[in-house]
């Protein structure tokens, strides 16, 4: 696709009753909300998106019961707005996933319980989750647990059971997707050990049900299942050992899979990050929600403020339609050269003849085909070997 959007469902944040504090679900996008972002996408851009709803489950972006108990809460809508949201989608050809946490738990529930159903360590020791503080790089210890590897297919197989039963054509497993992890309980499991192999009974438990399958920030292993790829890679963790970053990750599946970008709208440079989707060949990635309140303050993740889609839709409708453009002339092609024409230059071959040009730089670049302008692109036919 051009585009996917992430939609946001909710997140706890701090909340008081008569003094006493408490944690609450905050609904950041209801169901109506994530149908009008839908519609007004559809119209403004006349560019057909990918959808997946994240933090819709019972406990929303954070983690509860494994797999959001596998349900959409209440808090964000009744049947009728799910059924009215899945029309949308399905009239204009829009593929809906709904997202599963099938990797973290931290309340009892589901078929899990917190004593015996958690990972554990080389010392027996229940496997915990850790996030790094936004800011500070410090790791913060949080009663969030790991499944039990012998569990995972099995958790998926219910989650693709509840997804069908609510209506969804497609599947995302964002955590199961993009980690492997260790469990000492069993020593199959040992050193992240069969993964892999899990990872393609999960993938089959989405088929064998019809479901469409998305994976975020896929490894290896998810990526040759997946329909569709979100987050797909496009720069380092920037180490001085590295001269500069290359799309290995897109020269490997591009051709094959669908792939966009992590979130622009949230990036730190939105242009460099457009400009990281040209050199790639793929699709723009965007992460929304309906509604902000300074509640959210309070919440573990700290991205709302820049997610609003009211804040960002005239700016993302005139991207998304300049990058339609490009997008439509190297779709589904092939990466066949890709050549370093100076540290803030690059060109990319497509195998249907055509070629980009990239230029990082903030003054225009001449290149053999022309001038690339600053802090943008060239496309032309005929520009490679291929």
């Amino acid at each position: 696709p051009v585009a996917a959007l992430k939609l946001i469902g909710g997140a706890h944040v701090d909340a008081q009753v008569l003094g006493v504090p408490y944690r609450d679900l905050f609904v950041t996008t209801s169901l109506e909300q994530a149908q009008t972002i839908v519609q007004r996408f559809l119209e403004e851009s006349g560019v057909t998106p990918a959808v997946t709803l994240v933090g819709f489950g019972e406990s929303g972006l954070d983690v509860g019961r494994v797999a959001g108990n596998y349900k959409l809460s209440g808090k964000f809508g009744d049947k009728k707005a799910l059924t009215d949201l899945q029309s949308t989608c399905e009239t204009s050809g829009v593929p809906l996933y709904m997202d599963y946490d099938l990797v973290h738990f931290s309340r009892s529930g589901g078929g899990l319980h917190t004593l015996t159903n958690a990972a554990v360590t080389t010392i027996g020791q229940r496997a915990l989750r850790y996030k790094t503080q936004l800011g500070s790089g410090a790791k913060v210890t949080l009663k969030e647990y790991f499944t039990s590897r012998v569990l995972l297919p099995s958790i998926a197989e219910q989650a693709a059971a509840a997804a069908v039963d609510s209506g969804f054509q497609g599947i995302s497993y964002a955590t199961a997707s993009a980690n492997a992890y260790s469990d000492y309980a069993d020593r199959a499991y040992y050193s992240k050990g069969n993964y892999a192999e899990d990872y393609a009974v999960i993938a089959d438990h989405a088929r064998n049900k019809g479901l469409r399958l998305a994976a975020d920030n896929a490894n290896a292993y998810a990526a040759v299942s997946a329909g569709l790829i979100t987050c797909a890679p496009l720069s380092s963790d920037k180490n001085h050992l590295f001269y500069t970053d290359v799309p290995f990750y897109e020269m490997a599946f591009s051709g094959m899979v669908p792939m966009t970008s992590d979130a622009i709208n949230l990036a730190v440079e939105p242009r460099t990050q457009v400009l990281r989707a040209v050199e790639s060949g793929i699709g723009l990635g965007y992460t929304f929600i309906g509604k902000y309140s300074d509640k959210l303050l309070t919440a573990q993740e700290s991205f709302f403020h820049a997610a609003v889609f009211d804040g960002h839709a005239a700016e993302v409708i005139k991207t998304v339609r300049d990058y339609n453009q490009y997008y439509g002339q190297i779709r589904g092609a092939q990466i066949a050269e890709h050549t370093l024409l100076g540290r803030e230059v690059r060109k990319t071959v497509f195998d249907n003849g055509f070629a980009v040009y990239v230029n990082y730089s903030n003054e225009d670049a001449a290149v053999e085909n022309g001038t690339v302008p600053a802090q943008g692109y060239l496309l032309v036919k005929g520009g490679g070997n291929a």
